[in-house]
């Protein structure tokens, strides 16, 4: 076959359009949708193809405009009550910040450190400063301070004022508490003799029993002093009446109140001296043991003993 045998049946271009626009009618007339019934879908389109629905649901995407007016004032009433809460919530914490920092809470914080009180007062005069600082310096303090002495009974304070070992090696006999309670002067001084001697016995003569056997008629003016020290609450001493002339009672009673004093001792065991000589002379020297007045060396004997009792109320 020929060329011109395998031509177009059409005879010109012109008639090859007008015939492909009129099949393609039907097709514009169903995507435009005014096709009606009667109208079929050409076979060229998929028998599976299912044509998407046109109305639904509006997109979350659609934007505020194309929303309906009422709902869209809604919103926007919604962002000013919003805004308006968090402006109030804003405000109410800045009052709250302020109260702190302006109200009566942060008045302690800027007087929480007083100024020093030194840098405000005065030093001391030297002079006060001196003495304050020697008196604190000299004052033992409540460590320091010796704890008191338990009291001790007569027969032990009766030893300590006398000569190391006055009763022997053992405590002295209980019954010098008798001497608190016997008023005699002459009787309590034979008391006390008599416990020295038998502390000693026969063969060994104590150094008390040595001292007091030198005190002659000072003997009764010692146990005195040693009575008023050892029995402070004792009444005082007295003497026969048969010599109250010759004031030895008064005498006893300035040496028991003369005890701190060297000088008021002095002159207490003058008057003492007196009245033993008063009483030698008046011929009654026997109611002491004794028969002619004080000689004079009996003193230095007295005089120690009343050493040791001035010392030992000093500590």
């Amino acid at each position: 076959m020929s060329d011109g045998d395998r031509s177009s049946p059409f005879s010109d271009d012109d008639e090859l359009q007008t015939d492909v626009e009129r099949s393609l009618t039907p097709m514009r007339g169903a995507e435009s949708g005014s096709s009606g019934p009667g109208v079929r879908i050409p076979d060229a389109w998929d028998a599976d193809f299912e044509q998407a629905p046109r109305s639904g649901p509006p997109s979350l995407e659609t934007p505020l405009a194309s929303a309906p007016p009422a709902r869209a004032a809604g919103l926007m009433q919604a962002r000013v009550i919003l805004a308006s809460a968090a402006l109030l919530l804003l405000c109410a914490i800045a009052g709250a910040v302020a109260w702190q920092l302006s109200g009566p809470a942060a008045a302690p914080a800027q007087t929480a450190a007083p100024k020093p009180v030194a840098s405000s007062v005065s030093a001391p005069p030297s002079s006060l400063a001196s003495t304050t600082s020697t008196r604190s310096a000299t004052a033992p303090s409540a460590s320091e301070r010796p704890a008191p002495k338990p009291p001790q009974t007569p027969p032990r304070c009766f030893a300590s004022l006398l000569p190391d070992a006055a009763f022997g090696p053992g405590p002295p006999p209980s019954e010098l508490s008798a001497c608190c309670r016997d008023r005699r002067a002459y009787g309590g001084t034979l008391r006390l003799k008599s416990a020295l001697v038998a502390a000693g016995g026969p063969t060994n003569v104590t150094e008390a029993m040595r001292e007091w056997s030198k005190l002659g008629w000072y003997e009764i003016a010692a146990y005195g002093l040693l009575r008023s020290q050892c029995c402070p609450d004792a009444p005082a001493l007295t003497a026969p009446k048969l010599i109250a002339a010759c004031k030895l009672e008064a005498a006893l009673a300035v040496i028991a109140n003369s005890m701190d004093d060297a000088a008021q001792m002095d002159r207490a065991a003058k008057a003492f001296h007196r009245a033993a000589r008063c009483i030698a002379l008046s011929g009654a020297a026997e109611i002491f043991g004794r028969f002619d007045p004080p000689y004079g060396g009996e003193r230095k004997y007295f005089d120690r003993i009343a050493e040791r009792v001035r010392k030992a109320r000093a500590r």
